[in-house]
């Protein structure tokens, strides 16, 4: 049997207050840009959800997956947090830098979706193309690592830059993931 990690209550239920029609979001805070889906935090949350075979965090995750996979960047990057607003949506790949985590994250939450059987891979498989393309474009080394900017992770304009430990793993668990 698979690990099922335990939750509380408490925790269970703030997940399930965060599934909206477009996503799980980050917070309940409605200031700043914290009412956004982040693409960490909802991967994560779903993640969870999945785990828990939870069906109202599994559903939220599945409503992210597919707006990210609607709003991914016209090179195939993914972005790192969005929000459906009155005028459309508003996407955000990254300020100074792009968020390279984002699309590592993306096919992370595909990969274990499609495994759990929460979505059909087969609906993903040109959106997961062109973000492996994404990160295949920034690897510049010849030597499997992709090169991320300053800024160019989830830390909000981490000072950081160049091959980083947490990038290249989540890259190189999405594409073990993914892989048949």
């Amino acid at each position: 049997m698979p690990y099922l990690p335990s939750l509380d209550a408490e925790s269970l239920a703030l997940l399930r207050d965060l599934c909206a029609p477009h996503g799980i979001h980050a917070s309940r805070a409605t200031t700043a840009n914290y009412r956004a889906v982040f693409t960490r935090d909802a991967v994560m949350a779903g993640i969870a959800g999945l785990l828990l075979r939870d069906p109202v965090v599994t559903a939220g995750f599945v409503r992210t997956l597919e707006h990210l996979r609607q709003l991914q960047g016209p090179e195939g990057q993914v972005a790192s947090n969005f929000e459906m607003r009155d005028a459309g949506p508003h996407v955000s790949f990254g300020t100074l830098a792009p968020r390279i985590d984002a699309a590592t994250w993306y096919l992370v939450g595909v990969a274990l979706a499609a495994r759990a059987g929460a979505i059909d891979a087969a609906d993903y498989r040109e959106s997961v193309q062109r973000a492996v393309h994404c990160l295949n474009a920034l690897e510049y080394n010849g030597r499997h690592l992709v090169y991320v900017p300053t800024g160019g992770n989830w830390a909000d304009e981490y000072i950081y830059e160049g091959y980083i430990l947490y990038d290249q793993l989540l890259r190189a668990w999405a594409l073990r993931l993914l892989a048949p």
